[in-house]
């Protein structure tokens, strides 16, 4: 598949908005299929190969995130960093995970207090409600496990713009969430992996129920376009194949190579962290 920017096709002409075109059909209109607001150039995500050519990224960090602001990690010591260029500087105060939003960089402190900020550089702002993992999506919706694995979210329909949005539960506990154009999917305490039905595509809505995927264990998942990598408490990788709008739910997982504890992707950019907390990147 071939995502351009907002009003355009793939050959250059005019359409509306959420444009994406299929490989292949470029001279046609965009599908209907739904499609996250891309403002940057076009980029171009195929099913993956089985095997990555995972390339080193200097600086060591546990945890990474991708999103329309950039790229973000916290190392072993709590800290925050953002990736620019090829060099990751560092932001004051410590924290223990960290999303990029469409307007704000989402963080959680050592005691699961949750802050924002449109610029990390000048401060942060104070949110509501204690977490220990969090994610954001480029349509303004934000999603939460709180220590007792119940889930929240923020309501992206404008209501992420108010000085302390407010956060709704959704039934179920997870353990780790991860929301983007392939909808909303999660964790369960023991690895279980879910996917929640009605969030394919631009994340407007919270969905309507859970569908368990028996037959593989996950601690870690990361949702992106037509895709979800997931990681296996032996930090094996996979990824969700034949994700597409007839099939929201995929088709099967695939096995990779490499070894990974924890990973994120955005448009066709993955990067993971492994035991050793070295970062790896590959684009699809």
């Amino acid at each position: 598949k071939v995502y351009t920017p907002q009003g355009e096709l793939c050959d250059g002409g005019s359409i509306g908005f959420d444009s994406l075109c299929c490989l292949g059909d470029a001279h046609q209109e965009c599908s209907d299929s739904p499609c996250s607001d891309y403002s940057g150039e076009s980029y171009e995500i195929r099913e993956p190969p089985s095997t990555f050519n995972w390339e080193r990224v200097d600086g060591n960090m546990k945890l990474v995130a991708l999103g329309k602001l950039g790229v973000w990690g916290i190392n072993s010591a709590n800290h925050l960093y953002y990736l620019d260029g090829n060099a990751w500087t560092k932001i004051p105060g410590e924290y223990k995970d960290v999303a990029v939003g469409d307007q704000f960089i989402w963080v959680i402190k050592p005691n699961g207090n949750i802050a924002r900020s449109r610029s990390p550089r000048k401060g942060w702002e104070s949110v509501d409600g204690a977490k220990t993992q969090i994610d954001a999506t480029d349509d303004g919706f934000v999603w939460g496990v709180n220590s007792i694995l119940r889930i929240w979210y923020i309501d992206g329909n404008g209501e992420q713009d108010v000085r302390n949005p407010t956060w709704h539960s959704v039934e179920g506990r997870k353990k780790q969430i991860s929301a983007g154009p392939a909808g909303i999917w999660g964790i369960a305490g023991d690895n279980g992996v879910y996917y929640r039905e009605g969030t394919y595509g631009n994340n407007r809505w919270s969905g309507f129920e859970w569908t368990h995927f028996p037959g593989i264990k996950l601690k870690w998942v990361a949702v992106g376009d037509d895709i979800v990598f997931g990681i296996t408490p032996n930090d094996e990788v996979y990824y969700r194949s034949g994700i597409d709008v007839a099939h929201q739910e995929g088709t099967g997982w695939v096995k990779m190579n490499g070894s990974l504890t924890q990973i994120d992707v955005y448009r066709n950019i993955v990067m993971g962290t492994n035991s050793a907390n070295e970062v790896f990147k590959v684009i699809m």
